[in-house]
């Protein structure tokens, strides 16, 4: 048990174990068990990211003028944060070809990878760890 979990003295020993296996299935579900779902999210958003420079960095550069401002836009339409009318819809009226663009983004990354990385997570969760035999 690390010193940074100070149980409450009301958590009997097995309480405890539990906690400390829920910490412990949740690193290594983000880390071992799919340690490629971080790396490919990232991947697929820098290929978005330097389309976007390319495609709309002269005329929006305060959202795709660089790769880095890129990057961040195309995180804020990943997580849906008000993506539609403040970062689709201007470019779309200007450009409406475009719409292929955020809507191949958002099925990508959204839809199907998050799910990839939320459902390995999950899954690693609810599956027990075959080296415990406490």
């Amino acid at each position: 048990m690390s010193s940074a979990f100070n149980p409450p003295k009301t958590m009997s020993q097995d309480d405890v174990r539990r906690v400390a296996d829920v910490r412990r299935n949740v690193w290594t579900a983000g880390i071992g068990g799919g340690g490629l779902n971080v790396p490919l999210l990232i991947l697929v958003m820098g290929i978005y990211a330097i389309l976007a420079v390319t495609l709309f960095g002269r005329q929006f550069s305060l959202h795709f003028g660089t790769f880095a401002r890129a990057m961040f836009t195309l995180f804020q339409v990943m997580t849906g944060d008000s993506w539609a009318e403040v970062i689709a819809r201007p470019i779309v009226a200007r450009y409406p070809p475009s719409a292929a663009y955020f809507l191949s983004f958002v099925l990508i990354q959204t839809i199907v990878l998050q799910n990839v990385a939320v459902a390995v997570l999950l899954d690693k969760m609810q599956t027990p760890d075959d080296d415990d035999d406490d």
